[in-house]
């Protein structure tokens, strides 16, 4: 008798042992895999792995929009909105990342349709980390390990807090960004014509101007201006001559491709990169001009067709674009010279 007690005792131990060896084993895999999630999105592909790692049978992870400072003396206010952020219910086999589910925790807890259906023990737990709290987990028990649990979710909320402020971050900058990628736009471009102003025509169009010279790549420089402004602001007035202006930015957008440099110069003076274009294009290039100048002028109802006089150079006069511009402004001055003869 003595001996099965000793032997009880022995197997008990030593499943107790085996069972730590077990739970420890689990924390262990458990903190390898959230260390790798950074963003909620890479916490949401480890989300199916860590219900069954940990033996739960689904989480919810429901987030503020942004971090709640909370002091110890004071009284914790729920916030007015939250978001259903994730989801996994092995159950039911369904997993759902950011469906745009907002709800107010003031007038119910529970963001999710599935969570109101399912039946179990449910743990209500805290998202937070220090002074910050940022939602809330609930998670569906399988077992009564709620020590095993409380250990789990500590380590789980803990990545879930660096990963909403990870994500933040990308937010936040990506954001910036795009601030100072729209401003930048806004310095580089034409308020009238939407077109780019001097200052980025010659910043991108020196680049281009470099990338084809040393890829052996071709392409034209045109310097292009419009005939008798003067005159047009002279008889209709300056509005109308804005409006012409428009007219011809216009048309070089539908004749130039969207890999091509348009800039307005001043004025009524236009540079432009066509990338690829070769001289035997040219008079090809004048007809469309042309032909979109009279569309345009009709659309724009002016009592007149926009006429053009362009200019242009090839590569092999410069590398250096406010000099292959200079070359095709002399091209632009002898065509003038052609049409005055004319008339």
């Amino acid at each position: 008798l003595e001996i099965k007690k000793e032997v009880d005792v022995f197997e008990s131990g030593t499943f107790q042992f085996i069972d730590s060896l077990k739970e420890k084993s689990i924390l262990l895999t458990l903190l390898d895999t959230i260390e790798n999630a950074n963003t909620l999105k890479q916490y949401f592909f480890q989300l199916k792995y860590i219900v069954s790692q940990c033996d739960f049978g689904a989480i919810y992870l429901q987030l503020a929009e942004s971090p709640i400072l909370l002091d110890e003396s004071d009284d914790y206010i729920l916030p007015e909105q939250m978001e259903l952020c994730m989801y996994y219910n092995q159950e039911q086999n369904s997993e759902v990342f950011r469906p745009e589910v907002f709800f107010n925790p003031r007038e119910k807890m529970f963001s999710s349709r599935s969570i109101k259906t399912d039946s179990g023990v449910f743990l209500l737990y805290p998202v937070f980390r220090g002074q910050s709290h940022y939602g809330f987990m609930f998670c569906k028990l399988k077992q009564n390990k709620f020590a095993d649990y409380e250990v789990y979710l500590k380590n789980l909320v803990y990545s879930i807090a660096h990963a909403f402020e990870y994500s933040a971050r990308i937010a936040e900058r990506q954001s910036l960004e795009n601030d100072n990628l729209n401003l930048a736009q806004q310095a580089r471009t034409d308020e009238l014509t939407e077109v780019l102003n001097r200052r980025g025509f010659f910043e991108q169009g020196q680049s281009v101007v470099d990338l084809m010279q040393e890829t052996g790549g071709n392409a034209i420089i045109f310097f292009a201006d419009l005939d008798g402004l003067k005159q047009i602001n002279d008889k209709y007035g300056h509005e109308i001559g804005d409006t012409a202006i428009k007219v011809q930015a216009e048309s070089f957008k539908k004749v130039f491709s969207k890999n091509d440099i348009i800039g307005r110069l001043g004025g009524d003076e236009f540079g432009i990169i066509s990338v690829g274009a070769k001289r035997n294009q040219l008079d090809k290039i004048r007809l469309k001009i042309d032909m979109y100048n009279q569309i345009f002028s009709k659309q724009y109802e002016l009592p007149f067709v926009v006429s053009t006089s362009i200019g242009f150079a090839d590569l092999q006069k410069s590398s250096v674009l406010r000099n292959l511009l200079a070359e095709a402004d002399k091209s632009l001055y002898e065509e003038k010279s052609k049409k005055h003869g004319k008339k």
